[in-house]
């Protein structure tokens, strides 16, 4: 069974909980920030996402 991290929290609350919807709308923030800092940003790659939300990012 997957740990509840508070970024899955976060994502399920925001109906954020397949990749495909979360790196649309980090795009969309990226590029507002994107706007600011004149640097584009690319959304985290599906596995990061999945370990992000698994709890288990970072772990060896």
């Amino acid at each position: 069974m997957p740990r509840t991290t508070l970024l899955r929290q976060l994502l399920q609350q925001r109906h954020l909980t397949t990749h495909e919807a979360f790196a649309a709308q980090y795009e969309r923030a990226a590029a507002r920030l994107a706007e600011l800092d004149r640097d584009p940003a690319w959304p985290p790659s599906r596995s990061l996402h999945a370990s992000s939300t698994a709890g288990t990012a970072g772990s060896c």
